[in-house]
């Protein structure tokens, strides 16, 4: 597998993303949460057209960009007066990916992203329960007890 320096990272609003892109990216979020983590619900949620998406490309041997990473920045407010921060969600390496270092990449820009997006805020996950300390390693602490979303156990967490 290719290292992390040949990954292209942008970070735009959805209208700036390719149709190619964007069916890219819906694929690679409706294979992990839909179909790997067996969880039956409406990926398409009515956020995305609010939000930033940060994807990670790589070339690929057909001359294509593969979509080898993606997070959702949700600007603060966007699912309501009770949201007073941005939240990072729908984090995303394809499983083919995974275990090379990749998701602490992505999650670092993610981090940098929200941060030159909305400097003075902190941020907010609705973090998988067992991946609570990968986070707490990022900077992240957790602010709520384990609740069952979706019957896949998680904890909210807060990042400076």
């Amino acid at each position: 597998m290719a290292g992390q320096e040949d990954i292209e990272w942008i970070c735009v609003p959805l209208t700036d993303m390719s149709v190619t892109m964007l069916y890219d990216v819906m694929q690679l979020r409706s294979r992990v949460f839909v179909v790997e983590q067996a969880c039956l619900w409406d990926e398409v949620d009515g956020y995305d057209k609010q939000c930033h998406h940060l994807v990670g490309l790589r070339p690929s041997a057909s001359g294509d960009k593969d979509v080898v990473g993606y997070a959702r920045l949700i600007p603060a407010l966007t699912k309501g007066a009770h949201q007073i921060r941005p939240i990072i969600s729908r984090v995303v390496v394809p499983p083919e990916c995974r275990g090379s270092g990749q998701g602490r990449a992505l999650f670092q820009r993610a981090i940098a992203a929200c941060k030159g997006l909305w400097p003075t805020m902190d941020i907010e996950i609705g973090a998988q329960h067992r991946l609570e300390a990968f986070y707490m390693s990022m900077g992240f602490q957790t602010i709520s007890d384990p609740y069952d979303e979706d019957g896949i156990q998680h904890v909210d967490m807060t990042h400076p």
